[in-house]
C-alpha cells in the first residue's frame, strides 16, 4: 500500500481519478510553446495530456502515478511503468515529473521523485529515468535520490527548448550490480563507454576485453522486408516468456507515445525479413514523426544470420524513407552480443549508454548497451548545462564527437 510522504505542506500520495484534469493541466502548462505550437507537440507522451487515459492508468496496475498536492490543489505529478521488461528482469521506467510553475524550486519535485523511486524501489533492480540537458533541475533530482549517468540521448525529443538530447540515468540495486559477470567482450567504443559509465559506480574492473570493429558494409540499394501496422497480437507475441532477449537485442515494453490529435505523429510497425528473401526474422519499431526517431523494441530470429539479414536491410529501408531528413534509430543489444554490437556499427550505429546489470541472465545479471544511429545531421550538442555533474559531462564529452559527425553512408543521394 502507498505510503504517505509529507513535508512543508505538501502530501505526496497516489493519484486518484479525480486528479486527472489536473495532472494533464501541469504537462500542458509545462510543455507548451508559443503560437499554436501545443504541448502535445513537444512532450513525447501526449497521452499524458488525455483525462481517460491517465484515469484508465490510474485505475490499472502497469502504471504508477504520484500527485503533490497543497491545500487540496495538484502540485505537481510523476509515474514510472512498473517493469518493462519480463518478471526477472525487474526493470521500472520513470516518466514525467513534473510540477505546477507556482510550487517550483521549493523542493516539491525532489520530494515527488524520492516518493516513486522508494516505493519503486523493493520491486525493482534497476530504475530508469530519462532527464533533459536544456534545465538542470531534473538531473540535480535524480542525482540526490542515487541515480548515475549511463548514457546521452541525441535529439531525442521535441520540447519548448527544441530538438532537445536527453541524460539517462539509472538506479541500479546492489545485487543486480554485484551480480554481474564481466567477461563479455566489447567493440573498442562499447569498451571505452562501459569503462566511463562504470566509473561513476566505482565498479570498474581492471583491463579490456574490446575487439576491432569490422569493416564498412557495402552499400544496398534495395531491401526485402516488409513493413506493417502492428496490433495487440503481434506486440504480446514479442514479449512473452522469458527468451524475450534470445536474439541479442534487449525486449522491452517501453513506455511509447500515443494519443496525438491533428497529426499522424506515432507508427507502432512490424518488420519482416531475413535470409534469401524469406521471412525468419521479424522486428517490433515505433517511429514518432515530431521526434524524427526510431526505437527498435524487440527482435525475433530463427538465427543470428537471419537476425543480420532483418537489421541490414531494415536500416537501408529507413535511410530511404527518412529521404535526406533527420531520422534517429535506437536500439538496446545484450553485452554478450558481441557480433550484433560489431554489425551496428557497421551500419553507422554507435553506443550511447551503458546499462550495468540491466536485465537476467542464465548465470545473475547482464549488461546491455544502447546504439544509436542519426541520419542526414550531426548533433549540436548540449551545450555546458552538465559541468557541475563531472561523471555526466565525462560521458557527454565521450559520446558527443560520434554524434555530431553525419553519418557517411547518409550524404550519399536517395536511390529511390
Amino acid at each position: 500500500m502507498i505510503r504517505k510522504h509529507s513535508s512543508r505542506g505538501a502530501t505526496i500520495t497516489r493519484a486518484e481519478c479525480g486528479d486527472a484534469e489536473a495532472i494533464c493541466g501541469l504537462y500542458a502548462q509545462a510543455y507548451a510553446r508559443g503560437g499554436d505550437d501545443g504541448a502535445e507537440r513537444n512532450y513525447p507522451f501526449p497521452q499524458l495530456l488525455d483525462p481517460d487515459w491517465v484515469r484508465q492508468s490510474i485505475s490499472g496496475t502497469a502504471i504508477f502515478l504520484l500527485a503533490a498536492k497543497c491545500d487540496g490543489r495538484v502540485a505537481g505529478a510523476t509515474g514510472a511503468v512498473r517493469n518493462i521488461g519480463s518478471p526477472c528482469d525487474r526493470v521500472s521506467e520513470c516518466f514525467g515529473l513534473v510540477v505546477h510553475e507556482g510550487f517550483r524550486k521549493l523542493g516539491v519535485g525532489a520530494r515527488l521523485f524520492a516518493a516513486l523511486t522508494g516505493e519503486l524501489a523493493d520491486e525493482s533492480e534497476f530504475i530508469i529515468a530519462e532527464t533533459r540537458t536544456a534545465e538542470s533541475g531534473g538531473w540535480r533530482i535524480v542525482r540526490e535520490c542515487g541515480f548515475m549517468p549511463i548514457g546521452l540521448a541525441p535529439f531525442a525529443h521535441r520540447t519548448p527548448a527544441g530538438d532537445e538530447g536527453m541524460l539517462l540515468t539509472a538506479r541500479v540495486s546492489a545485487r543486480a550490480m554485484n551480480g554481474v559477470t564481466r567477461g563479455d567482450c566489447l567493440t573498442p567504443r562499447g569498451e571505452k563507454l562501459r569503462r566511463v559509465v562504470l566509473s561513476a559506480s566505482c565498479a570498474v574492473e581492471p583491463g579490456e576485453r574490446s575487439v576491432r570493429s569490422g569493416a564498412a558494409l557495402p552499400r544496398r540499394e534495395g531491401g526485402r522486408v516488409e513493413m506493417r501496422a502492428a496490433d495487440s497480437s503481434h506486440i504480446d507475441a514479442f514479449f512473452q516468456g522469458e527468451s524475450r532477449h534470445g536474439s541479442g537485442v534487449v525486449a522491452f515494453n517501453r513506455l511509447c507515445g500515443c494519443g496525438t490529435t491533428g497529426v499522424r505523429r506515432f507508427e507502432t510497425l512490424v518488420a519482416r525479413g531475413g535470409t534469401d528473401g524469406d521471412e525468419s526474422a521479424c522486428a517490433l519499431l515505433t517511429w514518432d514523426h515530431v521526434d524524427h526517431r526510431v526505437r527498435l523494441f524487440a527482435v525475433s530470429a530463427e538465427s543470428e544470420a537471419a537476425r543480420d539479414a532483418l537489421l541490414t536491410e531494415l536500416s537501408g529501408v529507413l535511410e530511404r524513407r527518412a529521404a535526406g531528413e533527420r531520422l534517429v534509430v535506437v536500439v538496446d543489444a545484450c553485452s554478450r552480443a558481441l557480433d550484433l554490437h560489431m554489425l551496428l556499427e557497421r551500419l553507422g550505429f554507435f553506443p550511447t549508454a551503458y546499462y550495468p546489470g540491466l536485465i537476467a541472465g542464465v548465470a545473475g545479471r547482464e549488461d546491455a548497451i544502447q546504439y544509436t544511429r542519426i541520419l542526414n545531421v550531426g548533433f549540436t550538442g548540449t551545450g555546458d548545462t552538465l559541468g557541475v555533474w563531472a561523471e555526466a559531462d565525462r560521458i557527454r564529452r565521450l559520446i558527443e564527437p560520434d554524434a555530431r559527425r553525419v553519418d557517411p553512408s547518409s550524404e550519399r543521394p536517395n536511390p529511390r
